[in-house]
C-alpha cells in the first residue's frame, strides 16, 4: 500500500471535530486509529452521500467553521485520491456546485459528514477503507 501525506487547514473548531471524529471510530472499531484512516472513514462516507447533500454541507457555515489556518498533516492511502476525484467529478456532473472544490474542503465536508453519521455507517465506511486498501496492494 501506497501512503501520501495529504495537508488540511482547520480551525480549533475543526481540530476538535476531527478529535470526536477519530474518537467515534476508534469507539465503533474497537482501536487505536491512526488520523490518516479518520480523513480516509470521513471521505468514504462524503462520497456516499447524494450530490445535493455533498454541495450543501460543503456551503454551511457549520462545515466552514471548521476551515481555518492552522496546517496538520495526516497520511492516507493514495487511493484516497481517486475518492477525492470521484466525488469531485459526481458533483460537477450533477451540476450542485458553483465552484469545484478542492481537497481539502472535502476533507473539511467528510468530517462534518463523519460528526453526525450513525456508528453502522461509520463501521461501513471502515470496512470499505480496509477492502479498498487491501485490493490496492
Amino acid at each position: 500500500m501506497k501512503t501520501r501525506t495529504y495537508r488540511i487547514r482547520l480551525s480549533e473548531l475543526g481540530c476538535e471535530a476531527f478529535l470526536s471524529c477519530n474518537f467515534k471510530l476508534g469507539r465503533v472499531s474497537h482501536s487505536f486509529v491512526p488520523h490518516g484512516h479518520t480523513q480516509f472513514v470521513a471521505l468514504l462516507l462524503a462520497d456516499r452521500v447524494h450530490p445535493a447533500t455533498l454541495a450543501d454541507v460543503l456551503d454551511h457555515s457549520r462545515t466552514r467553521s471548521f476551515s481555518g489556518p492552522t496546517c496538520y498533516y495526516v497520511g492516507m492511502a493514495d487511493i484516497s485520491e481517486d475518492v477525492t476525484y470521484r466525488m469531485i467529478k459526481k458533483l460537477e456532473r450533477n451540476r450542485t456546485i458553483y465552484k469545484t472544490p478542492g481537497a481539502g474542503e472535502l476533507y473539511v465536508a467528510g468530517i462534518a459528514i463523519m460528526l453526525d453519521a450513525t456508528d453502522d455507517d461509520v463501521r461501513a465506511a471502515y470496512k470499505l477503507m480496509h477492502e479498498l486498501v487491501s485490493a490496492a496492494v
